[in-house]
């Protein structure tokens, strides 16, 4: 081969290689998809809000969970931690969990022991992460009575 088609050759992969890169989700870093939804309360519980169970895509092994409290539903503000638990290594796997549920090999961050209630109407932002993958969802709590 001369010149010309090495220079071709080696052009035609920089523009595959650009290609794949920017227009494929070849080496797009994972994301955990979050879905959220409300749980009738057992029968004689009192609680503010009812109960939410977070569902994600597939089973992880979470290295965190974070709720924060949105100041006036702004969603990019930093927002109030009101449960937060974190753990050296992974935690067990898990596919779900409930707001405030103890999950095997993660601890609360010092400062949150427990997990503070949700107040109704109030915006949200959950934060997972499990090793360098990472997820986010949004929502709001829901008092007992209110309209589904």
């Amino acid at each position: 081969m001369d010149r010309r088609s090495w220079s071709l050759l080696i052009l035609l992969c920089v523009l595959g290689g650009a290609y794949a890169f920017g227009f494929s989700d070849w080496f797009a870093r994972k994301a955990i998809h979050v879905s959220i939804s409300y749980r009738p309360p057992s029968p004689g519980m009192v609680a503010e809000t009812i109960p939410m169970v977070f569902g994600l895509d597939e089973d992880y092994a979470l290295t965190q969970i974070k709720v924060s409290e949105l100041p006036g539903g702004d969603t990019n503000a930093p927002g109030t931690p009101t449960w937060s638990i974190t753990g050296k290594s992974s935690g067990e796997v898990v596919r779900g969990f409930y707001y405030g549920e103890d999950i095997k090999g993660l601890a609360p961050v010092a400062g949150l022991p427990a997990p503070h209630p949700l107040k109704p109407g109030a915006t949200y932002r959950l934060d997972v992460a499990a090793g360098k993958t990472r997820g986010t969802a949004f929502f709001s709590a829901r008092a007992p009575d209110a309209p589904q």
